[in-house]
């Protein structure tokens, strides 16, 4: 399974979107893809235009969908007795901003 997220920009001479599909506030800025995954492991693919601090939040969204993954892997792991004490420090390192 893998999540994504695509931001683009879009020609507002032929595409011209009023609102931001995300909030349904404010103008849209960028084109975007996102495809997250549920705790069930089902994807839900949407697609649109979206305003800035909606890209934001839909990254770190993204973000905080993959340290749960993450953790989730390392438990699973330390379960069956998997020693790897270098991807956890590296995990810690990548989430740190994240909590």
């Amino acid at each position: 399974m893998r999540a994504f997220l695509k931001l683009s920009t879009f020609d507002p001479m032929h595409e011209t979107p009023t609102r931001c599909h995300v909030c349904d506030m404010n103008l849209p800025i960028f084109y975007y893809e996102w495809r997250p995954y549920d705790a069930a492991g089902e994807a839900h693919e949407t697609e649109g235009f979206c305003c800035g601090r909606c890209a934001v939040d839909l990254v770190k969204k993204m973000e905080h969908g993959e340290a749960r993954e993450w953790a989730a892997e390392s438990a699973a792991l330390h379960a069956e007795g998997v020693e790897f004490a270098n991807v956890e420090e590296y995990e810690r390192s990548a989430f740190a901003a994240t909590e």
